[in-house]
């Protein structure tokens, strides 16, 4: 198997240091595109733009790192983009929507579907106003 021969592994996989380098090279290429952590850059009209600017921006990051492969290097930012466009998806606001129902229903004494038919109302968090709206038609009652 690919495991079998260690040096073989090596020469065509991975290295320690290459690894190394990989983690210290994915904590630089976060850092340095934090600006496409935004909704906008990432699904507005310039997406495609600011892929290519994050790419090159990547490609830059990478050149200091002589033990990591292209192919990592760009997994690496697909990977990265995955990510943030998951958070926006799939956790963007919710926090924030469940805080604001525990305030209503333990602090105010409201009820479940009171609470979120009172945050679909005043619509705080527009980008979950579907979600909360699915909960509330779903809500069987007190």
């Amino acid at each position: 198997g690919m495991y079998g021969d260690l040096k073989q592994y090596r020469l065509y996989y991975h290295t320690y240091q290459g690894d190394v380098e990989y983690v210290q090279f994915r904590e630089q290429m976060a850092e340095q595109i934090k600006w496409i952590d935004d909704e906008a850059a990432l699904f507005g009209d310039q997406r495609l733009r600011n892929e290519l600017e994050a790419f090159l921006q990547t490609l830059r990051i990478a050149m200091r790192f002589p033990n990591i492969s292209g192919r990592s290097v760009v997994s690496a930012l697909r990977e990265h983009l995955y990510s943030l466009r998951f958070d926006f998806n799939h956790r963007k606001d919710l926090d924030g929507v469940y805080l604001e129902i525990w305030k209503r229903v333990a602090r105010n004494k409201m009820n479940f579907g009171d609470a979120l038919k009172q945050l679909y109302e005043e619509n705080i968090f527009p980008f979950r106003r579907p979600d909360i709206k699915l909960a509330l038609d779903s809500y069987p009652g007190p």
